[in-house]
């Protein structure tokens, strides 16, 4: 008899433990389901930043791819997409205009992001088109910079040319510094020679001329 009493004690202490063993058991289950669907949305993400993309089509900024980069493992970057509007119809090129930007101002395409800080940093800098461009925001995506005047011409040529991008303006500021007083602007309604490797690509303009700016990102 009192064995028996006992074991329906013993049973009777035992139901707590067994239900708060369980209890454990299925939360951290449940924990490790979540955890495997968070990775599930991090594969998912990563995926779609990898996406593939063609000249003329919408990048992740909302922008427009204009072209792609040939040379993606040294150079770091595969697409330049270009802002879908225009910063501004008549901005200055820098409120310094009698003054070299110094060595280093490029005009070939991967260039512009370096010209853009290299006018930033000049002493005396406060307004330029390249700061429009480095304090953009468009969509949760910033790394806007000015192009250098291939750059301008890929995009006269792959948006403009094509009636994309609503190109509206006129002449438009490259990055690409000339001289002390002058840099290189392209003239979207007159860009017939855009195509050649030569000065026909645009025009050498005075710093303070008010141009239109379109900004450009690479990723």
């Amino acid at each position: 008899m009192f064995k028996k009493k006992l074991m329906i004690l013993l049973a009777v202490c035992m139901i707590p433990l067994l239900f708060s063993f369980c209890s454990s058991h299925n939360g951290s289950g449940g924990n490790n389901s979540e955890q495997l669907s968070s990775a599930g949305d991090s594969a998912t993400k990563e995926d779609s930043n990898n996406k593939t993309y063609i000249v003329g089509e919408t990048g992740p900024a909302g922008g427009i791819v204009f072209y792609v980069n040939a040379n993606e493992q040294a150079d770091g970057w595969k697409y330049l997409e270009a802002a879908p509007s225009d910063q501004s119809n008549g901005q200055v090129w820098s409120n310094i205009t009698n003054l070299a930007v110094g060595a280093g101002s490029g005009s070939g395409i991967g260039t512009g992001i370096t010209n853009t800080a290299i006018i930033l940093a000049q002493a005396g800098h406060t307004a330029s088109a390249a700061k429009l461009c480095s304090e953009l925001v468009i969509n949760g995506y910033n790394g806007w910079f000015l192009p250098s005047r291939e750059e301008l011409k890929q995009m006269y040529m792959e948006l403009k040319a094509k009636g994309l991008g609503a190109l509206l303006g006129n002449q438009y500021w490259s990055s690409t510094s000339s001289f002390s007083d002058i840099a290189w602007a392209i003239q979207f309604n007159k860009c017939e020679s855009c195509s050649l490797d030569n000065n026909g690509v645009g025009m050498y303009w005075p710093k303070d001329t008010p141009s239109a700016v379109r900004c450009v990102r690479s990723f």
